[in-house]
């Protein structure tokens, strides 16, 4: 049965499984920067907690504005190689960590690793949707799966360095992800050299920034990511203050979450493919977080032992609305988008998830830290509504589509990649 599971998180041979492995090794290096920069930098670098979180928001920003840039470039000049360039690019700024010295040398490699990821996001929305074909939705939940694995890999070797919390320890760890990266370029170079997508005629540049029904669920699904910060962010200090919970019960929520999408991220991503079916799996990603928040609520009251186990069921259920949530971000940003403009419109998906990203710790505090029980069914509310409006966007967006949903140039799984809209590349490309 575990060699079945298994067998599900591993995508089949050819170039799916090579982007796969790609995605595993350099989610290693990010599970271990995750882990340990915010202690590097203040600690090893000697940088104030204040300038390190007003610089962070800062380069976040502006990365959010490299996506949509750096999507059309992956478009018009093929996904293959922007996204190889920005894992280089991602990896020199790991290096560069290493030498940093002052507050504006920490400055500018922040905002270039900001933008580096900004690009390799965007380009690597058109490479999942050029390898994974009419199957693109279910292998990006392939895809989340191997990258939980990935941080969760990463997040332990992060957490040895941690433990001898010396400058050479930290050091040593980001040598190490940066070499995730360079490793990760290297697979993904062996990746087809994907030819651009040609443009429908009459189609006019900047199509996903014209686009108002995308912009729309681009907003929506921006106030859904505030979810991703509940787990990492709320609920260790929900925890902390305000429940007689353990503390150790911060990093066992983690391993529930961790262990919950990696196991079941697939089966879920499977069952959610079109358009309506994504924006019910939203509808239902913002009633299941409701329940999630009003047992994080009621932990408060609860004895030790009755907070922890309510705790447990409630990252669990939240677990489940994170894979619903997913699973439909996945199928309408590969649904709606048209397949000659996919890295464009994920540069600009990911300008709300960054946004929400950006905002999190200020909204979530003041209504889950601030409002205490009150506010953790506020924002329940708050992602059921965002949940709902999502349907009759959706709709308004198929009404809406000047092109063909699903483009005959898109291969589909199984089929031979190597041919049609691809160019071949000195051999070690072939499937």
């Amino acid at each position: 049965m575990i060699g079945n599971w298994l067998s599900t998180l591993v995508p089949e041979p050819g170039a799916r499984r090579r982007l796969g492995l790609a995605t595993g090794i350099y989610n290693i290096g990010t599970g271990m920067f995750i882990t340990s920069s915010v202690l590097y930098f203040t600690e090893g670098l000697g940088l104030s907690i204040t300038e390190v979180g007003l610089w962070l928001a800062v380069a976040g920003l502006i990365g959010l504005f490299g996506g949509v840039p750096m999507g059309h470039l992956a478009d018009r000049r093929g996904p293959r190689g922007v996204a190889v360039l920005s894992l280089v690019v991602l990896a020199l700024t790991m290096a560069a960590y290493v030498f940093v010295t002052s507050i504006w040398m920490f400055v500018v490699v922040t905002v270039v690793e900001m933008l580096a990821t900004s690009a390799s996001r965007a380009s690597r929305g058109g490479l999942i949707r050029r390898v994974g074909g009419e199957g693109a939705a279910a292998y990006r939940s392939q895809l989340r799966a191997i990258e939980n694995a990935g941080v969760g890999v990463g997040a332990v070797l992060g957490g040895l360095a941690l433990q001898l919390d010396t400058l050479a320890a930290y050091q040593a760890l980001f040598l190490v992800n940066a070499a995730t990266f360079l490793i990760g370029a290297w697979v993904c170079a062996r990746l087809p050299l994907f030819a651009p997508m040609p443009a429908p005629p009459g189609s006019r540049r900047w199509v996903a920034l014209r686009d108002r029904p995308f912009i729309a669920y681009t907003a929506l699904n921006g106030v859904m990511s505030l979810q991703y910060a509940v787990i990492t962010f709320a609920l260790p200090l929900w925890i902390a203050t305000e429940t007689s919970a353990p503390r150790w019960m911060v990093g066992a929520v983690l391993l529930v979450n961790t262990f919950g999408v990696v196991a079941l991220q697939v089966w879920v991503g499977r069952k959610v493919r079109t358009i309506h079916q994504g924006a019910a799996a939203m509808r239902v990603a913002g009633f299941v977080f409701l329940v999630a928040c009003a047992g994080v609520a009621v932990a408060a009251d609860l004895p030790a032992w009755a907070a922890a186990a309510v705790l447990l069921a409630a990252v669990a259920v939240h677990s489940v609305g994170e894979m619903c949530h997913a699973a439909a971000v996945f199928a309408l940003s590969f649904e709606l988008p048209p397949a000659h403009a996919q890295s464009e419109y994920v540069g600009l998906q990911d300008m709300g998830l960054g946004t929400a990203f950006a905002v999190a710790p200020a909204v979530l505090g003041a209504l889950c830290l601030g409002l205490g029980q009150v506010g953790w069914l506020l924002l329940g509310g708050l992602f059921v509504a965002a949940g709902m409006a999502t349907v009759p966007v959706a709709r308004w967006a198929l009404r809406s589509r000047p092109f063909p949903l699903t483009s005959d140039g898109v291969p589909v799984p199984g089929a031979d990649i190597s041919t049609g809209p691809v160019v071949a590349s000195s051999g070690r490309d072939a499937a």
